[in-house]
């Protein structure tokens, strides 16, 4: 966080020179062991309603980044400079990012009813990504009637309109009639995610239990399917409004034209289905998106390196695989190359306490030695991931099999 906000006239040679920017232009991240240690009972009041308290860590982290970083501010910009600025910069939304939670990394089976609300780090597979579509967070609305601009409406997981307006003269009293002021509106990236809870962490003789997870601004496409992946967030209950229709039915929209006075009320959708009862499900929110790989290194190093986040892009090249050896182990590697069984003795040498099963190891030494990531003449990426399937009885080493190669 302070590497973020850090003033530019304050910062020093090491910082300034060669040093990339970070990948996250409008997200503050925040350490958790920071702010338990600087703060521990704002920590703890943040932690147990989370909820409450996002909106206004995403104002309070705007005006903190507005104080430091002045040009940032349209306003300041217009008033320094003669010509108008028209960058619209008012209009960005702060997201503020938490990761090292002291509490133990929950599984989707393990989220329940008393996390609702509270802070907490989902570890769960991606299996299943959405295309990024915008989300409104704050809306602005004006009336048809009369042209009053009801400002900063809250949404509520869902177009929430205005439900009679504030002017006394109007009598406005349909959401229809509310238009949308998308240039005073605060709009963000939305993605859902479909995620699972790992093979370890299912009980003997239970499904995998699964859980959408939704992602916002620019935590958007940081993973994809198959990923492992660490989510830092909350739980929170929404209805469920496709349970409401019958197999079959669709609710429809309908106006009732036996009444004269029930003209003005608009459209009545509900009253199709009749008296049924109204479920819920739940979701995680996710503020933090890291995958299992960043964890295992220092953040700073993910947050601010070169470029774009890309899937293969720490990966060494041979020459520098081959720099890392010590003399003695490349010339272990040369005489392994001269024996004239080397493919059999990498086979047995998988996984050697179980008997037999050649010809799935070979199976799983060719997932582990010919994966090649590939780029053509014409930039076309080839991915080199090569998946095993491994079928068969009770009790007959695949557990084992995996186990060993991950």
């Amino acid at each position: 966080a302070r590497k973020q906000l850090q003033p530019r006239n304050e910062a020093t040679e090491e910082d300034t020179s060669d040093q990339p920017l970070s990948q996250f232009g409008s997200t503050l991240w925040v350490d958790v062991r920071h702010m338990m240690q600087d703060d521990a009972e704002l920590a703890e009041a943040i932690q147990a309603e989370f909820l409450r308290f996002e909106p206004f860590l995403r104002s309070a982290t705007k005006a903190l980044v507005m104080q430091l970083h002045p040009e940032l501010d349209p306003d300041v910009s217009a008033a320094s400079s003669s010509q108008p600025n028209n960058n619209n910069n008012n209009n960005t939304i702060y997201f503020v990012a938490f990761f090292g939670l002291p509490q133990a990394v929950q599984s989707v089976r393990q989220l329940r009813t008393d996390r609702i609300g509270r802070l907490s780090s989902l570890r769960a597979t991606v299996t299943r990504t959405s295309e990024v579509r915008p989300e409104l967070l704050a809306g602005s609305f004006r009336c048809l009637k009369c042209g009053l601009l009801a400002a900063r409406v809250p949404q509520q997981y869902h177009l929430t309109r205005p439900s009679v307006c504030r002017n006394p003269r109007c009598k406005n009293d349909s959401p229809l009639q509310f238009c949308l002021e998308t240039s005073t509106s605060d709009l963000t990236d939305w993605q859902k995610l479909r995620v699972q809870e790992g093979s370890d962490e299912i009980p003997p003789g239970s499904m995998p239990r699964s859980m959408d997870v939704i992602c916002r601004h620019e935590m958007v496409e940081r993973c994809k399917a198959g990923d492992p992946c660490l989510f830092v967030g909350s739980l929170v209950v929404i209805p469920d409004g496709s349970a409401l229709a019958r197999t079959g039915e669709i609710p429809r929209s309908i106006r009732s034209n036996n009444d004269k006075n029930s003209s003005g009320n608009g459209v009545q959708g509900l009253k199709a289905l009749g008296v049924r009862e109204l479920t819920y499900r739940t979701c995680f929110v996710a503020v933090t998106v890291l995958s299992i790989e960043a964890i295992h290194r220092p953040l700073t190093s993910w947050l601010f390196q070169s470029g774009t986040s890309g899937e293969h892009q720490d990966d060494p090249s041979a020459e520098q695989v081959v720099l890392e050896l010590t003399r003695s182990q490349r010339q272990e590697i040369r005489d392994m190359s001269s024996r004239p069984n080397l493919y059999q003795d990498m086979v047995q040498s998988l996984c050697p306490n179980t008997f037999g099963h050649s010809e799935i190891k070979k199976g799983l030494l060719l997932l582990l030695a010919g994966g090649v990531h590939k780029t053509t003449a014409d930039g076309i990426r080839l991915r080199g991931d090569i998946n095993v399937c491994i079928t068969g009885d009770p009790s007959t080493a695949k557990s084992q099999f995996l186990q060993y190669v991950h």
